[in-house]
């Protein structure tokens, strides 16, 4: 009894996030009463918020025992709340919702958690010395993001209203989606072999010798796109409980969290047509913003304090890479998985998203990534706030 109490402190006791988990039950009682449909929402996404920092945890415990790819997979498949409040949403067929949140996500990652790292960094014009190779391939990356999303929708608009039209479209998001992932899966392998050793986050140093921290590896974007709170903050006082026991542990805690998890994500989206319905909520509104937030908050958490901690390097390739992960591997996923359930879900998106997308990436590329290209790449808080403000414009 004993070892299990010492357990459950160890694997509780790691992250203030964890005291949401109270909203766990909370929110299950409330869809089982089925009081208000809002109340319904708002305890299951409260719910989601420490759920998404557990399973990042175990996952990224698991990953580091499994070797690089193995570990890279593991964080693309499991590390994605994203992809499962999609799945889930995209199951209750709540298309509209699924489109604005693939959109959102990238949106959250590229302006407020990059802008949010951006004004946390303790110094105002930090130089860091950067790969230029790596910058252009992020750019580079990014423009691929935009290409995928602008293809469907101008071949969408183009035809709008012609017969078939809608057919034609459906049918080129789907192999656009399947031409997508072949190049996110020649990419993972291109990175793979490349791989370099990789890097021990918790050694990062933090002393006026190395504040000027190496902009990123290529590993950043397949294997550090979520990377743990906990391992950044601190050394967490780890109990180790053997080998064996703690390797049992983190399979049992991934069982658990990933089932908790899709009872919460089931409930939450089972809400969302009455929230709608109500009046109190559009569904762009919970698409592009509040889902996003909610899926996103403990990477947001992590970008903020790998920033003040003056490892600005990290945090770029965290908040970036995620968003070229969602578009370039969640988006088809979700496609196809759409395309296996009969789900008509289609890459065309109105010309405000479009435009939301594209001028988000020319603002990152032309802040961030141009100036890391062409010279010493430095922060400032005034480009962080920019790209907040454009954040709150969009919302």
């Amino acid at each position: 009894m004993a070892l299990i109490v010492d357990i459950v402190r160890s694997v509780l006791c790691t992250s203030w996030l964890n005291l949401l988990l109270v909203f766990v039950p909370i929110g299950y009682v409330a869809y089982f009463v089925n009081i208000n449909s809002t109340l319904i929402f708002i305890f299951n996404a409260l719910a989601i918020v420490p759920l998404s920092s557990l399973l990042t945890d175990v996952t990224e415990k698991i990953a580091s025992d499994a070797g690089d790819t193995v570990g890279a997979i593991l964080n693309i498949s499991l590390g994605n709340l994203v992809e499962l409040i999609l799945f889930v949403a995209l199951k209750n067929d709540q298309i509209r919702v699924v489109q604005a949140s693939i959109l959102g996500s990238i949106l959250v990652n590229l302006l407020l958690i990059l802008g949010s790292a951006l004004l946390t960094t303790k110094l105002p014009d930090q130089e860091f010395m950067h790969d230029a190779a790596g910058t252009q391939l992020l750019g580079s990356l990014l423009f691929v993001s935009v290409f995928t999303f602008l293809m469907p929708t101008a071949f969408d608009h183009t035809f709008k209203g012609t017969e078939g039209a809608e057919s034609m479209s459906l049918k080129m998001s789907r192999i656009s989606a399947v031409m997508i992932l072949l190049i996110y899966i020649l990419y993972f392998f291109h990175e793979i072999k490349s791989r370099t050793p990789p890097h021990d986050v918790e050694a990062i140093p933090h002393d006026e010798e190395n504040d000027d921290a190496t902009l990123f590896d290529h590993d950043h974007i397949l294997r550090d796109s979520h990377v743990n709170l906990d391992r950044i903050v601190a050394k967490p006082k780890h109990v180790s409980f053997g080998a064996r026991t703690d390797r049992i542990i983190s399979y049992v805690m991934l069982i658990l969290t990933s089932t908790f998890m899709s009872v919460s994500a089931e409930f939450l989206a089972s809400a969302i047509d009455d929230v709608i319905r109500q009046g109190h909520l559009s569904e762009s509104l919970i698409g592009l913003i509040i889902m996003p937030i909610v899926g996103n908050v403990a990477e947001y958490a992590t970008v903020v304090v790998v920033a003040a901690r003056d490892n600005m390097g990290l945090a770029l390739a965290v908040s970036v890479g995620s968003s070229i992960q969602i578009a370039l591997c969640v988006t088809p996923l979700t496609v196809i998985a759409g395309w296996i359930m009969d789900r008509p879900l289609m890459l065309t998106f109105n010309l405000f998203e479009i435009a939301t997308l594209f001028g988000s990436v020319l603002l990152v590329n032309f802040l961030i990534l141009g100036e890391g290209v062409s010279g010493p790449l430095r922060s400032s808080g005034l480009k962080g706030g920019l790209m907040c403000a454009c954040y709150v414009i969009i919302g």
